[in-house]
């Protein structure tokens, strides 16, 4: 057994036996019934002007589609006074689509500002990343963050959320998660992330840092070998919330990503022939980069402002704009930056939880020459993206 296996099973072993010696010391256990929250959003998705997109870190084939982009149903509640628990299951189309289980955890919560437990869910990597997938300002989150984290994750989590005052507080997580392979065998996803609410009402700062380790079969006429990969993730950003106004802005770096680049550089080759010309001369050389060295760059920003309008049928109107920026091999010469501009409104229809949103997505840049291998598509056929949602919880 590994030392980590060994560390995460006495970790475990030891909450379970506070959590026992907790338990009997009560009378008894009171539970109490969970809250049921219902999520559903459908929409539709329109495409102009090319025959490819790329969506969450995902090339795909541009066609107009109806696509229910979440339906779940989760319940969260507490079992007696130091258990925390909650399971979310459903269907969203960042997961692939299909029901299937979204997020479970069990938590240990001693004191109010502090709990520790085993998790598949969300982890504390920069605000956008952070929040649920139909939960932001935007429709869909920028299109590099399935990139720089894996979505919904499984593993052993501390958080604490700590109110100093009115104003101020911390937020703070440490997760031990599954690497992509599903295991920590050679691999893991270690992060720890924060959040600080500063004393200037509204605003929030945080950043985060993962450590990543993954394992890649590859495969040869001499059999099958395993090779373990090493890297990091970094992102720091803020958030402005208050009265109507919306800012948020974040920037990631990483390096060690599961893509496959090449890229062309300059070699001398000696050619022999007949006729003119023959000899030496310089050409094109195809080379490939190790995996663990790409290197990868991002942010956004965005703003929205919210007009009420006192009316049932329309309660308000959100119109907003993102920015997105993502170099996706910054450490080679070639170009293999995009970005993208959006523009939205959203309308409050009826109850805080109902919206209808109408976003127009456009590639302001793309890679003109991408021999990644893994853009199967250059600048001219990049579409533009319209989606129209209609979204409602309970």
């Amino acid at each position: 057994m590994s030392k980590t296996a060994v560390f995460l099973l006495s970790v475990s072993t030891m909450m379970l036996l506070v959590l026992i010696g907790t338990v009997s010391a009560e009378e008894g256990i009171t539970l109490t019934p969970p809250e049921i929250h219902v999520d559903v959003a459908l929409e539709m998705e329109t495409y102009n002007g090319g025959d490819s997109i790329y969506l969450i870190a995902i090339p795909r084939a541009a066609k107009d589609a109806y696509v229910i982009r979440c339906a779940s149903i989760e319940a969260t509640g507490e079992l007696g006074n130091y258990i925390e628990y909650n399971l979310e299951i459903g269907s969203v189309s960042c997961m692939g689509g299909g029901f299937t289980l979204l997020e479970a955890g069990v938590f240990y919560k001693p004191f109010n500002f502090l709990k520790a437990g085993f998790m598949k869910g969300h982890v504390l990597r920069g605000f956008e990343m952070y929040n649920e997938c139909i939960d932001v300002t935007t429709a869909e989150k920028p299109v590099f963050t399935k990139k720089f984290s894996p979505c919904h994750p499984t593993g052993a989590v501390i958080e604490t959320e700590y109110d100093i005052d009115e104003t101020m507080g911390i937020h703070a997580q440490f997760a031990y998660m599954n690497g992509v392979g599903g295991t920590f065998n050679d691999e893991h996803d270690i992060t720890l992330g924060f959040q600080f609410h500063t004393p200037f009402q509204g605003l929030a700062i945080g950043g985060f840092y993962t450590d990543w380790q993954w394992n890649a079969s590859n495969f040869s006429s001499y059999g099958e070998t395993l090779n373990v990969y090493d890297g990091y993730r970094i992102g720091f950003g803020y958030n402005y919330d208050l009265v109507n106004i919306h800012l948020r802005g974040e920037y990631y770096l990483g390096k060690g990503f599961q893509d496959l680049f090449y890229t062309t550089e300059k070699g001398d080759k000696k050619h022999h022939g007949r006729g003119e010309g023959d000899g030496e001369h310089t050409e094109d050389v195809l080379r490939e980069v190790p995996l663990e060295d790409t290197e990868m760059r991002a942010y956004f920003i965005e703003g929205g402002y919210r007009v009420n309008t006192g009316r049932a049928q329309f309660s308000y109107i959100q119109p907003y704009v993102q920015y997105q920026w993502w170099n996706q091999a910054a450490n080679l010469d070639d170009d293999y930056v995009f970005s993208f501009l959006t523009f939205g409104l959203t309308f409050g229809i009826g109850s805080n939880e109902s919206k209808l949103r109408v976003e127009y997505q456009t590639a302001l840049a793309f890679p003109d020459d991408n021999k990644s291998g893994l853009i199967p598509y250059s600048e001219e056929q990049a579409a533009d993206q319209l989606i129209v949602r209609l979204q409602t919880g309970i």
